[in-house]
């Protein structure tokens, strides 16, 4: 008979039970390993993805104008830079970080500073910075630090940084620590000494992260910001390159830890952000095209020529003969000008604001730059003949105002029997108005900055006297950051008196041909004058400048009679010699001006440095010939 085993009440056998324990902990221990590789690539993507949210408050998000522009958007949109980097020490007393702003442009002395910021924080400025140490606070705060004083006075002052009314922010929310028993078994050491004091300093702050940017294993991200020189830096302005990093799973990394060849830094997170990636170059470009403009408003456009290759002036300078006014914007209170702050006053002043005429005697409108000195407004003649106000000395210790107008322009083509049609006058606007009303009434860059205008008084010390050759108009844009002299300023116009100007020494040699076939008689009020037609060769010839000096006429036939004709100033170009007969004055009002009749004129063309054109000299003068 054959028995049938009844395995239903039968237990694991002894080796049955050992497979199944080794099975087991073979599968555990591969679990736990890939468990934990899991872990940490999710933490390293929750990692990149901190730092793309970074990049997006820093400079927006990736995208474009209808014209291929990059559209900047962020902190950097709206401040024209990237967020400074700022430094962080531990409060004892509040335990806290404590935000200090201290750079080496804070401070005359480098030597003072760098020992004042040892003393601190226990490293130098340039290697804290090259540590990756600092934090983009204005990414999320608009008061972003305490500034240091000068170290000199070993105290530091608690005037608070402000980022002002650009940044509209935030941009990132308030970082909080996630993590806070982190630093368990961490000291901070003020002012530290020992090599082990600072390198424990430095492990506290990477992992004290309340108030710092931190990665997904809870350690502060390190910001490295290059300029165009290779050096590392805490200003974000124009040619930084930024990296962004965390130290990666291993929690480690080897100075400069944005380079990955180094130890430790194989599995560092880095995002970098390129120049290119943050630099406006819309309004960059619109700006240029400005500037440009400006240029065009003031002395014509930079390329036309006429036929003989010689420069066609244009604009206010060649439609005056002169540099036209600055005008700043004041507060006026008995006769005495005073700059109007950019803040509301505290108590209501005497007077009213408005444009007023720069004065080279008024300290208040000097502007200075290194050793030279500056006279600095707005050029409100470009747009406007009533572009302000002018204060008169009346010479007994008070002062008056009257309006500044500028007497619109008069062709003397038209007006032949009219001697005051001299030419120059405002045939304006030589650009298109800005908006804005007051104070607000400024050409800007499109940045919504105030262009600088600014005429050069004195270099090195020594003055530059009036209408001499070496005076000079240069128009500045502040660039993306809105601060004139910070490194990202755009190439702007620069104009030389001696890019237009005919000098007084000039003379021109005429001769005079009787063609009528009988005497003329001319009294001794007839005269020779220059004037000036505009620089733009394309239209009909315009009278459009300058009077000459008065020079009696023959009294009898004569076939030739040579003069030379001594030029007032005024802008390069082409001019008219002409003969001009007066018209006898009127007795019963002696007070009108002289009225007469143009008899004869040609034209001629001197250049910016105060030359004839080639051919215009002694040996081939100019010839007004006088017909019936």
């Amino acid at each position: 008979m054959t028995r049938v085993r009844d395995w239903s009440n039968q237990g694991f056998t002894l080796l049955e039970i050992i497979i199944v324990l080794g099975v087991m902990s073979l599968f555990l221990l591969m679990t736990v390993p890939a468990a934990g590789r899991l872990e940490e690539m999710q933490r390293v993507k929750d990692t990149r993805n901190r730092l793309d949210e970074i990049r997006t408050a820093m400079i927006g998000h990736d995208a474009f104008d209808a014209n291929g522009y990059r559209i900047v958007g962020g902190y950097a949109g709206d401040m024209g830079a990237l967020p400074e980097l700022y430094t962080s020490v531990w409060d004892m007393v509040f335990e806290a970080w404590e935000w200090v702003s201290l750079n080496e442009e804070d401070f005359e002395n480098s030597t003072a500073f760098e020992i004042a910021f040892e003393n601190k924080f226990g490293l130098p400025e340039n290697e804290y910075f090259a540590a990756g140490r600092g934090q983009p606070r204005g990414l999320w705060k608009k008061v972003v630090s305490k500034k240091a004083s000068d170290p000199d006075q070993q105290e530091n002052s608690e005037q608070p940084v402000e980022l002002g009314d650009r940044w509209r922010g935030p941009y990132l929310s308030d970082p909080k620590d996630e993590l806070p028993d982190n630093v368990g078994g961490l000291r901070w050491t003020p002012g530290p000494v020992l090599d082990s004091e600072i390198r424990e300093n430095r492990e506290y702050e990477m992992r004290q992260t309340e108030g710092k940017l931190a990665d997904a294993w809870g350690r502060a991200l390190s910001f490295y910001y290059v300029n165009a020189g290779g050096n590392y830096t805490a200003q974000g302005v124009a040619g930084v390159t930024v990296y962004i990093v965390s130290e990666g799973p291993d929690r480690k990394s080897t100075q400069p830890a944005h380079d990955e060849s180094l130890d430790h830094n194989r599995d560092n997170v880095i995002l970098k952000i390129s120049p290119r990636e943050w630099t406006d170059d819309a309004r960059v470009d619109q700006t240029e095209q400005q500037l440009e403009k400006i240029r065009e408003a003031l002395l014509g456009k930079d390329a036309y020529y006429d036929a003989a290759g010689r420069p066609l002036y244009g604009g206010y300078i060649q439609d005056h003969g002169a540099w036209p006014d600055l005008f700043r914007w004041k507060k006026e209170s008995n006769a005495a000008s005073e700059e109007e702050s950019e803040e509301e006053p505290e108590e209501e002043s005497n007077g009213e604001s408005n444009w007023y005429l720069v004065d080279e005697e008024n300290e208040e409108d000097k502007f200075t730059l290194g050793d030279d000195v500056y006279l600095g407004g707005q050029p409100r003649g470009l747009w406007t003949g009533q572009p302000g106000v002018k204060v008169i000395d009346n010479g007994d210790g008070t002062a008056s105002e009257e309006e500044y107008t500028l007497e619109p322009w008069k062709n003397p083509l038209l007006g032949e029997d009219d001697s005051r049609c001299i030419g120059f006058g405002w045939r304006g606007p030589y650009v298109a108005p800005p908006s804005g009303t007051g104070k607000a009434e400024t050409l800007k860059d499109a940045w919504g900055t105030p262009f600088r205008f600014l005429f050069l008084v004195s270099r090195g010390g020594m003055e530059i006297p009036d209408q001499d050759p070496g005076e000079a108009l240069t128009v500045t844009s502040a660039g993306p950051d809105g601060a004139f002299d910070t490194g990202d300023d755009l190439p702007g116009v620069e104009i030389r008196r001696s890019d237009w100007d005919v000098r007084e020494t000039m003379t021109l040699f005429v001769k005079l041909v009787n063609n009528t076939g009988e005497p003329l008689e001319l009294s001794a009020g007839d005269n020779m004058a220059i004037r000036f037609h505009p620089g733009n060769g394309l239209e009909e010839i315009k009278a459009v400048s300058v009077v000459g000096e008065v020079y009696s006429n023959p009294t009898e036939a004569e076939l030739y009679n040579q003069y030379h004709l001594t030029f007032l100033r005024g802008c390069a170009g082409y001019r008219l010699a002409e003969v001009w007969q007066q018209y006898p004055l009127d007795p019963e009002n002696p007070e009108n001006p002289p009225r007469g009749k143009r008899m004869a004129f040609s034209g001629v063309y001197l250049d910016g440095q105060g030359r004839l054109a080639p051919g215009e000299d002694e040996s081939r003068p100019v010839i007004l010939t006088i017909n019936k």
